[in-house]
């Protein structure tokens, strides 16, 4: 090599400037293009990445010292390889297609291959795929879309190797083989870099190469066709191309074992291998084999090194890659200084809050105060995107100033929101939920002409007839095909076309539901929708329908890019509100320009894969409005510049180092004599490399030790891992500093309160929320209800007689919490823990109603009904729910027959308060209402359905157990009053669960009854909670019981109680002055016969 050369020579070997630090080497550079003579010659700078092209903008801005010049072009490496190739494209046209360009033609090659007499000549590919002639199965299409992307990214590698490697891979001939012969063919443009650039000679006399960590051999020696100057960034002043990783150390190991080299000489390779530093070897391979390449060109060399002059633990470590420092025995004593930090946090946002913080922190400290602006401040992390709305909802609620690079283009326009649900809506088999998505697009609305208030009516109407997916029978079973490879029969149920039966049978049939019984009706009715709703609703089915048939008419066809372009804009005419259509127009154009390589009949789905890709191209800056602002960016090449305090955000264990994804068909390590190429992990490894080297105070990292995913513990990057080992290895940590930081749950924990709180001081926010939170009785915020705490229930008297609902005191008996917040507060809580799983399941409120009406019909009817309401779920598992009910009615039908109860004479008991005597109708007897008189005075009539009684008693689809009994004894009671005063039955009580006969003995039902009415009418002025499996605690007086069995409640996951939750989410547990407060009001007798039965009083 060649050290210190004058840079006046042209066309000779290239001239590499090394140092490890990039603002050295910019001022390098500086020097250079600002020493012409000439402010208007052309001086051509080449980056990787768009950030470092402002960094170096901004950076010559700031010096005096740098001329004006109008001839400074800086631009990214494809940038640049189109215009140094611009001259020769006008002479032979030729064009490098993207990752997707390759995908999409490649897609097309692979169905052309298997589909003609190629089929058997490629029995491996034609293995993998499928039988091609099904080609409409989901199932084969993903296979030939991944195959296609995957084997995209193994050309694209593929074509930066030497031409000779390339002709040594294609003499074999295999499909492969085939397939790349087939996009580069010579008469089509499309070519790879090592055929074209081979022959060309850069149009510039002089290019400037900065911040590449590692340049492709192919680009670097079309680069070096004519003057080169390279500024690289290097760890280390001294020759640390031959370390090597402890993976590699390990291979060499057997590699030298099997050549059988001497035990004493491997010995010892392996511990001057080991004395070298571990970081460099590990994270560095990337590097030294661009040091490699660069130095069999034999370059001109000048170093630029300067070593750290601070005493923290970071600039230790940056003066070990400098040194090349070795092991020592005794460890020095330094201090961290909070200069190297790792922090654990329990989630993505709260690792967000932690991050704001810190920088609030520093900012603030005494020590940086007026040394540190948010603008020293880098952010930087692998997965930018899955942190994006976190940051915005932080830094943007503090008006915090920040700036984000690197984010795809939010799709915050409603045009461009429903042109994307338009293209999935076949791929998402017309789900209801992406429907009802496109239903809250403006777009749509407008067009539709339905106000936004009336489409929670319609929402309602949707979810209320059981649509779930698929257009109809035939296209559910086309799905179905699809997906599983062979056809099966599935019910009209739960398809939109099933739906739309059921919303306008139910609008011309003025009937209710239990009027359909026996009838022959092709959908079961859907009761409740009102004439004056019938525009709104003809109006919806009248679009949707519409709307499915186009887009099922574009199912299974290939047109070409345009035409899919002017069907979905003719779409858009028709679906959008003439004020959006010019906007999705403008959006066709746009995509259409980004297409013009685009050849060749597309499918709809790789239609939409087209667009997709071209969204994920678009990116955005984001910024606050102010120039010092903390600047969050992805962690890529060329993205880590020289930064005071450098943050990595999402260091978890399985974030980065980010892995290759390949198949074993497209593997590059089967490529014999190939160049080097990095690997993802190799690639990530550096970054972080370069990330210790440009921090110049600070690098801190995060990331979350509970996964999003599953919620259970996860580890940082193993890098982070070896970082911490060697601190631990080298160095002797003044005050027992910990690098390490595991953070609480939330930001006004009271451990960052305490004396020996390793914890930055709180925000302002947080202190406000920790003084409320901990500052006790006085400033908390009241209880819900006052009563759960001992305060004395105030209860309103009666003015009037009251009518009760039979269904309602049945409803209070099995949950009074739930009845209460419904009932009184009209607070529906959303379950969080509910899964949309009816296709496979049969939903407990439809199994227990089909074994009620089964007690007095047939299987047959039942069941239809049932299908047709859409309850029952798809294919075989309709059968085994079906089976399975059966199976529990034929035992209940069993034990009914060994009672003597006739299920042909179970009958419902009407009462009616305009009934003035007794008389049957169907089978069902209507009598007057039940007149009550409490034994607080209170006057109550009860009217509604009594279900379920026979000549021998009464029945109940619940359990012989305690709490079973509590949740029917309302209904019961009522039952023994009605029985005492008509004499029609018998006053037994049988539970159709388990099949049993309760054995209950009640006298003064009358007395009990009007206890329970006056405990359901004080419950309605603060909620009980003698919810059936805490009512036994309760009765007994058993404060600890209670609380434990509540406690147990509120943390069922596999029974999830959302009014329990909730409530006890927002509130502590009851103390004992509110438990007792609760027993107050249950009389104590009115529970005595079922204490007495199961022993205790």
């Amino acid at each position: 090599m060649n050290k210190g050369a004058p840079l006046e020579m042209k066309n000779d070997p290239p001239y590499v400037f090394f140092s490890n630090k990039i603002e050295v080497l910019a001022e390098v550079l500086q020097s250079e293009l600002f020493s012409a003579q000439d402010p208007f010659a052309r001086r051509f700078v080449v980056v990787p990445d768009a950030k470092l092209k402002n960094y170096l903008y901004y950076y010559f801005a700031m010096r005096s010292e740098a001329k004006i010049s109008f001839g400074l072009e800086v631009v990214t490496l494809p940038e640049a390889l189109y215009e140094l190739t611009r001259r020769n494209k006008k002479q032979t046209p030729f064009y490098f297609p993207t990752l997707a360009d390759m995908s999409f033609r490649i897609e097309g090659v692979i169905v052309d291959l298997l589909s003609g007499e190629n089929q058997k000549k490629y029995d491996t590919l034609s293995r993998y795929v499928g039988n091609i002639s099904d080609s409409s199965r989901t199932i084969i299409r993903k296979k030939i879309i991944a195959l296609s992307e995957q084997l995209s990214r193994f050309f694209n590698v593929l074509g930066l190797q030497p031409q000779k490697v390339i002709d040594e891979w294609l003499h074999s001939d295999d499909w492969q083989q085939h397939i790349w012969k087939t996009i580069f063919t010579s008469d089509v443009e499309w070519t790879y870099p090592e055929r074209m650039l081979d022959k060309i000679t850069p149009s510039q006399q002089k290019i400037y190469l900065f911040g590449f960590n590692y340049i492709p051999s192919v680009y670097l020696d079309f680069f070096t066709k004519t003057t080169v100057l390279a500024y690289i960034l290097s760890p280390s002043e001294y020759f640390w191309e031959d370390l090597y990783s402890d993976k590699e150390r390990v291979y060499l190991q057997k590699v030298l074992e099997g050549k059988k080299v001497r035990l004493k000489v491997r010995q010892q390779l392996d511990l001057y291998l080991r004395e070298s530093n571990p970081l460099l070897g590990n994270w560095g391979k990337m590097g030294r084999e661009f040091l490699k390449k660069v130095g069999s060109l034999e370059p001109y060399i000048e170093e630029y090194y300067v070593e750290p002059k601070g005493s923290c633990l970071l600039h230790f470590v940056q003066k070990d890659f400098l040194n090349l420092a070795e092991n020592i025995a005794e460890l020095p004593t330094i201090a961290n200084k909070g200069s190297i930090e790792v922090h654990a946090t329990t989630s993505v946002l709260r690792e967000v809050e932690v991050l704001f913080e810190k920088i609030q922190q520093l900012i603030d400290s005494q020590e940086e105060k007026g040394l540190l602006q948010p603008k020293d401040i880098l952010v930087l992390c692998p997965n930018i995107e899955s942190y994006t709305p976190y940051i915005h909802q932080v830094f943007s609620q503090a008006e915090f100033p920040y700036r984000m690079l690197d984010v795809k283009q939010r799709q915050s326009a409603d045009i461009l929101k429903a042109f994307e649900i338009l293209l999935k809506l076949s791929e998402d088999r017309y789900d209801k939920n992406s429907v009802l998505e496109l239903l809250s697009c403006k777009p749509f609305i407008e067009k539709l002409g339905v106000k936004q208030e009336e489409i929670t009516k319609i929402t309602t109407w949707i979810e209320g007839v059981g649509i779930k997916w698929g257009l109809d029978r035939e296209n559910k079973e086309d799905i179905v095909k699809n997906s599983l490879g062979y056809s099966h029969r599935i019910e009209q149920a739960g398809s939109w076309s099933f739906g739309f039966e059921r919303l306008l049978t139910g609008l011309i049939f003025a009937k209710s539901e239990e009027d359909y019984l026996g009838e022959c009706v092709y959908a079961w009715p859907k009761y409740g929708i009102d004439w004056n709703q019938s525009e709104v609703l003809g109006k919806v089915i009248f679009t949707l329908s519409l709307l499915f048939q186009d887009l099922r008419e574009l199912e299974n066809k290939d047109k070409l890019f345009t035409e899919w372009v002017d069907i979905f804009s003719e779409i858009s005419t028709k679906y959008f509100s003439a004020e959006h259509k010019n906007e999705f127009n403008f959006e066709c154009r746009r995509i259409l320009s980004g297409c013009q390589e685009m050849s060749g009949s597309y499918s709809l789905e790789s239609f939409r894969r087209i667009v997709s890709a071209l969204q994920k191209k678009k990116t955005e800056s984001f910024y606050s409005g102010q120039i010092n602002a903390v600047t969050f960016s992805a962690l890529r090449s060329g993205s880590v510049l020289p930064s005071e305090v450098i943050y990595l955000l999402g260091m978890e264990e399985e974030s980065y180092p980010r892995t290759d994804i390949s198949l074993s068909m497209c593997d590059m390590t089967k490529i014999k004599n190939k160049s080097y190429y990095p690997s993802r992990q190799e690639e990530d490894r550096f970054l972080f490399l370069e990330c210790l080297l440009c921090a110049g105070s600070k690098l801190i990292m995060s990331y979350s030790r509970i996964s999003a995913a599953d919620h259970q513990p996860q580890g940082p990057s193993v890098l982070i891992e070896e970082l911490l080992s060697y601190i631990e290895q080298r160095y002797s940590l003044m005050q027992k500093e910990s690098c390490l930081i595991s953070h609480p749950p939330f930001a006004f924990h009271s451990s960052y309160f305490s004396e020996d709180s390793r914890f930055f001081p709180l925000s302002i926010s947080s202190q406000k929320a920790a003084l409320t939170y901990y500052s006790g009785e006085k400033n908390a915020q009241p209880p819900l209800f006052p009563t759960l705490y001992g305060r004395s229930l105030i209860v309103s008297e009666q003015k009037t007689a009251e009518t009760i609902k039979i269904k309602d005191l049945l409803r209070f008996a099995k949950h009074p919490l739930k009845f209460y917040m419904q009932t009184v507060l009209g607070i529906y809580p959303t379950s969080l823990f509910q899964e949309d799983n009816q296709e496979f399941i049969l939903p407990f409120y439809a199994s227990a109603q089909m074994k009620k009406e089964l007690l007095k019909n047939s299987y047959q009817s039942i069941f239809s009904i049932a299908r047709l309401k859409g309850e029952l779920p798809v294919g075989v598992f309709e059968d085994v729910a079906v089976h399975k009910v059966q199976k529990e009615m034929d035992d209940i039908s069993a034990h009914l027959k060994l009672w003597g109860i006739n299920k042909n004479q179970v009958r419902n008991v009407h009462f009616q308060s305009a009934c003035q005597r007794e008389f049957e109708v169907d089978k069902n007897s209507i009598l007057p209402g039940l007149s009550i008189t409490t034994p607080k005075g209170r006057k109550f009539l009860l009217e509604g359905i009594l279900s379920d009684v026979s000549d021998r008693g009464l029945l109940y689809y619940g359990e012989d157990s305690f709490k079973g009994l509590v949740s029917i004894w309302p209904i019961y009671l009522v039952f023994l009053v009605a029985q005492k005063k008509y004499q029609r039955w018998d006053e037994s009580l049988f539970a159709l669960k388990k099949a049993a006969h309760c054995e209950l003995f009640v006298e003064e039902e009358q007395l009990l009854l009007g206890q329970y009415l006056d405990y359901y009418y004080e419950a309605k002025f603060s909620p009980s909670l003698l919810i059936p499996e805490l009512a036994e605690s309760i009765l007994l007086n058993d404060y600890q019981a209670f609380c434990k069995h509540l406690q147990e409640k509120i943390h069922d996951d596999t029974f999830v109680d959302d009014y329990v939750r909730w409530l006890f989410f927002r509130d502590s547990m009851p103390t004992k002055e509110g438990f007792e407060e609760l027993r107050r009001i249950i009389p104590e007798s009115l529970f005595a016969p079922l204490l007495e039965r199961k022993g205790t009083s």
